[in-house]
C-alpha cells in the first residue's frame, strides 16, 4: 500500500492520502484488532529502466497510539488521521532516500 496514494518517480515523498490511516483506525474501531504497519522504502538502481534491480528496506513496525484510537472513536477523525499521517511520514523518511531533486541524490 502506498500512503501517497500510488507509486511515483519523484525524488521526495509526496503528501500522504488519508486512506491508510482511515483503514487502520476503522479496523481498530470495528474489530478491536490493532494492525501493524511496516514502512517500506524501495530504492531502484536504474529508476527509469523496466524491471530495474531494487533494494527494499523495511522500517520499524508502526502501531497507532491509544490517543489516536480514542480521538477516532470520539468522532475527532480528522485529528486522529492527521496525527497518524504525521507519524507515518516520519517512519517513511527513515526508509527512503529523499532530496529536492535527482541531481542531489
Amino acid at each position: 500500500m502506498f500512503p501517497e496514494g500510488g507509486s511515483h518517480d519523484q525524488s521526495d515523498l509526496i503528501p500522504f492520502k488519508p486512506g491508510i490511516a482511515i483503514m487502520a483506525l476503522a479496523c481498530i474501531e470495528k474489530t478491536g484488532q490493532v494492525p501493524q504497519i511496516i514502512p517500506s522504502g524501495i530504492k531502484y538502481f536504474k529508476r527509469h529502466e523496466f524491471r530495474s534491480r531494487c533494494v527494499i528496506e523495511y522500517g520499524r513496525p508502526y502501531i497507532p497510539s491509544k490517543k489516536m484510537v480514542d480521538l477516532y472513536k470520539k468522532g475527532e477523525k480528522r485529528n486522529a488521521i492527521a496525527l497518524m499521517l504525521k507519524e507515518l511520514e516520519v517512519r517513511m523518511h527513515e526508509v527512503t532516500m529523499t532530496a529536492p531533486s535527482y541531481n542531489e541524490l
